[in-house]
This record gives C-alpha cells, structure tokens and sequence, in this order.
C-alpha cells in the first residue's frame, strides 16, 4: 500500500543524483577545455604579437634612416616609435594573461599545463563554425540538460512524498508472529508458546498533513529553482549568439575592407 509511492522516490531521487553526476561531469568537461583553449590561444597571441614586434623593430630602423637624411619629419618618426611602444605594452600584458591562464588551467585539470609545441591551430577542428552552434530547437533542447533533469526527477520524487503523504491517513496494519522455545518449565513456563498479534494504529493527530504540506512545499520550491535556471540558460544562450553576431560581422568588415585594404596598399607600395 505505502511501499510503491516509497520505492518509486527513492528511484527518482537516485535517477537525480545521476543527472547531477552527470552535469558534474559534463561541466568539469568544459572547464577543462576552455582551460585548454585559453593557453592555446596565449601562446599564439604572444607569438603574434612578438613578430609584429620584431617587424616595428625593422621599420623603425629603416625609418631613423629616412630621419637621418630628412626624409622623415620628427613627429612621424614619434608617432612610430609610440606605436611600437603601445605593441610592447600588449606583449607584455599577454604574457600576464598566459600566466594567468596556466594557472586557471592548472587549477581545473589538476595538473601542470604545458602547451609544448602545440598552438590555437591544434584545437582548429573542435571549433564549430559560425551558425552552426546550436540547433534551431535549441531553447527545447534545454530541457535535456542534466542538471534540469536532476531538478525534474527531484520534483517527481517529492511528489511521490505527497502520495505516501495522504497515505497515511488509512491505518497501515502490522501483523506479528512469535514463536518461544522455553526449557525453564519448572518455574510453570509454558514449553512452547506461539504468538500472533495485529497491529491497528488509528490516525488521530497525525495524518500526514505535516509530510504533505513539506513534500508540496518542497516541490514547489524545486519547480521555482528549475524554472529559474531554465531562464538564466536562455538569457546565456541569448547573450552568446548576439555576441556571435557581433563578432562575426565585425570578422566580415575587417575581411572585406580593411584586409583588401591592406592588400591594395602592399601592391601599391610594392
């Protein structure tokens, strides 16, 4: 009578415990490769912006000759030299955010990072491209997640509650069975005695009513924090795909204007 509305929570709360491992899992996952993604891509913004480095090097060298000989007004040759200066102040703040990053990606994987030899280039086939990040049901998809479904078994177990909640308000009998073997018969015990009791309880005060109203409230409060999540993973996913359209129509200005730009103006200087 009681034991299936018993059974069937603990299941459900075992099934929760499940999702959460599982959301556990899938989220030190991608802790650890951002972790991984951010040192590759230190190391390869601090080799960028070494050989912009050394190339401002170069043209300022050839720039003190043009100088030298009055080809080059003082002011253009300052305002060189302040741009190579701004490039060793982003080196130098690169290689402070790649140490930070060793030590974030330390932190997840437990483990030293070393990146080697390896740069961005290593981890070119996990990225997706643009558009293709998420589905086009992706807000239904969020339903799948397993820290959303630990909540929904959660809220299903607590329901559970309330059933062997209102339960209780039919006596549950208990029926006993004794058997004693006694061998101090001197005394006038019996030799052999056989007990059958039953066991009625009458629910008087106690009928459940305090395990319902904690197992409702109980839910409740689970279906608010699930409802809570659910928005703030909307409101994320929101956020990521404005800012992937930001970025990808900046990458498309730079690619059709500054870059033919810059194409136009090596030809003509070539």
């Amino acid at each position: 009578f009681r034991s299936g509305p018993r059974s069937t929570a603990a299941r459900l709360r075992l099934e929760s415990e499940q999702q959460s491992l599982a959301g556990t899992l899938y989220g030190a996952l991608g802790d650890a490769r951002e972790a991984i993604a951010r040192v590759l891509y230190g190391k390869t913004r601090i080799a960028a912006l070494t050989e912009e480095i050394d190339n401002s090097r170069q043209v300022l060298a050839l720039q003190k000759v043009r100088l030298d000989r009055g080809d080059l007004s003082g002011v253009d040759y300052d305002r060189l030299q302040l741009d190579a200066q701004v490039l060793e102040a982003d080196l130098a703040e690169a290689r402070s955010e790649y140490e930070d990053s060793l030590a974030g990606c330390a932190g997840v994987l437990l483990a030293p990072c070393d990146p080697g030899d390896a740069d961005i280039a290593a981890i070119k086939d996990a990225i997706v491209p643009a558009g293709t990040l998420l589905p086009a049901d992706w807000e239904s998809g969020l339903k799948a997640r397993p820290d959303i479904l630990a909540l929904d078994r959660e809220q299903a177990a607590f329901a559970q509650d309330a059933v062997l909640a209102q339960k209780k308000r039919v006596p549950d009998p208990t029926v006993s069975v004794g058997y004693t073997r006694d061998r101090f018969v001197i005394s006038g015990n019996n030799p052999r005695t056989l007990a059958v009791g039953v066991t009625i309880p009458l629910a008087t005060a106690d009928r459940g009513q305090h395990d319902y109203a904690r197992a409702a409230a109980s839910q409740q409060e689970v279906a608010a924090n699930q409802a809570g999540l659910l928005s703030r993973a909307r409101s994320s996913v929101a956020a990521l795909l404005q800012r992937e359209a930001s970025l990808t129509a900046a990458l498309r200005t730079v690619q059709s204007g500054a870059l033919n730009m810059a194409d136009d103006v090596l030809s003509v200087t070539a």
